[in-house]
């Protein structure tokens, strides 16, 4: 999680104050006749200031949880969930379309 947050941190720099958008597509996801949906990742300001928001606060909630649960016996089930639920508010705030938005 401190890598993520210092991450997040260069591309509020690289993005917000170069003002350097980055979009990128990875692969095709459906395609069915005519309707085509990418599974893509876009950065702009508003979604690397959420991004920067959402890894300061995950990397928070981990540094309490770790001392929190430190004599129960399911942290890894615990610290698991967690970050599954890191990974899905960052799809879901990197997303560039409303589908992609759902599955986050």
């Amino acid at each position: 999680m401190f890598l993520t947050m210092s991450m997040s941190f260069f591309m509020y720099y690289e993005v917000v104050l170069c003002e350097c958008l980055c979009f990128f597509k990875l692969f095709p996801w459906i395609h069915v006749m005519h309707l085509s949906i990418e599974w893509g990742l876009l950065f702009d300001s508003l979604t690397v200031s959420m991004i920067l928001l959402v890894s300061i606060v995950s990397c928070l909630v981990h540094l309490y949880s770790i001392e929190y649960m430190k004599d129960d016996p399911y942290i890894s089930c615990f610290m698991s969930y967690l970050s599954l639920f890191t990974f899905c508010m960052l799809l879901l705030v990197t997303a560039d379309n409303f589908l992609q938005m759902f599955v986050g």
